[in-house]
């Protein structure tokens, strides 16, 4: 959850330019960012935006503390698909670390990353907040590469897909796939993390996967792979608009290197769900078995807001 706060100032220079001003606070994020954005990058006809930014975000195994730049320009293909290219440096400061230092993980030691990213989205759902048919395709694949003597390399590749179907006329099935490989000087800030209720339900925030054997705490990894299945139905015993049950079962894993990624070592849970829907997306109550012999926790109940999806 997290209130923003934001300032925008349109047409500026007589053209179709803006300037915009964003404060945003959270329980685990505090963000600022300054954007400059216009429909033409060089003359060209493309959306480009030129951001600078500060955050601060706490996770489960870190905090840390962030100061960035970049540009981003947005090329439209169909009416229902886009390529958003970003060139972006920014400077990170780990603040907390509940793992065993390694390599640039330090704390309070600011190490620099250069990155370029290129994504591509197709979205064909009926709502992105709430959808009841339709898929959606992204893809993202972000190169970090020297230009200071500081700076960190790294290769990081992740896609998705979800598809939604009507079931049993008021009903709704969707499942999704989530997959993402990496390489090189990978920071915990950059590793795959899964685990809550936004990928897999049946283990806390970011503890599906590689654990530190000497802080018990989620490590991250260098690959991942992440299936959903959900069937919603409207909860018809109590007469309230929006109110929505479901069951679901998800299944998945984080590995330490891709090397290690195999569908042999998967985890799985199931559970049922209330979900009350809004314009930003449902509220949600899950309940969660994960069916693994070798759990923290067999059952957890999760709150949250927003699909898993």
């Amino acid at each position: 959850m997290r209130v923003t706060f934001e300032y925008q100032k349109k047409n500026l220079f007589k053209s179709y330019s803006s300037f915009s001003s964003i404060l945003q606070l959270g329980l685990h994020e505090q963000r600022g960012v300054l954007s400059y954005d216009t429909p033409y990058f060089f003359k060209t006809r493309l959306n480009s935006s030129f951001k600078i930014w500060k955050e601060y975000e706490i996770y489960p195994s870190y905090k840390f503390d962030r100061t960035g730049i970049g540009e981003s320009v947005i090329k439209e293909i169909t009416y229902n698909s886009y390529i958003i290219t970003s060139l972006n440096w920014y400077r990170t400061k780990l603040t907390e670390l509940r793992i065993q230092e390694q390599g640039i993980d330090t704390m309070y030691k600011p190490f620099d990353t250069a990155s370029l990213s290129l994504s591509y989205v197709i979205e064909n759902r009926d709502d992105p907040f709430n959808p009841t048919k339709g898929d959606f395709f992204s893809s993202n694949i972000k190169i970090g590469f020297p230009i200071f003597k500081t700076d960190i390399s790294f290769y990081k590749f992740f896609w998705s897909y979800q598809n939604n179907f009507t079931l049993f006329n008021k009903g709704t099935f969707s499942f999704s796939i989530r997959n993402g490989f990496a390489s090189g000087d990978m920071s915990i800030t950059e590793r795959f993390f899964a685990g809550g209720i936004h990928t897999f339900r049946g283990s806390k925030n970011d503890r599906l996967g590689p654990i530190d054997l000497k802080t018990f705490e989620p490590k991250g990894g260098n690959s991942m792979i992440l299936f959903n299945f959900e069937a919603t139905f409207p909860f018809t015993i109590i007469p309230i608009d929006y109110l929505y049950y479901s069951v679901f079962a998800d299944i998945g894993n984080v590995f330490p290197k891709s090397s290690d990624f195999t569908l042999k070592n998967l985890e799985t849970c199931i559970g049922f769900g209330l979900k009350y829907k809004t314009s930003l997306g449902p509220l949600r109550i899950n309940f969660a078995w994960n069916l693994g012999e070798k759990v923290e926790d067999n059952f957890i109940i999760q709150i949250g807001i927003g699909n898993v999806f």
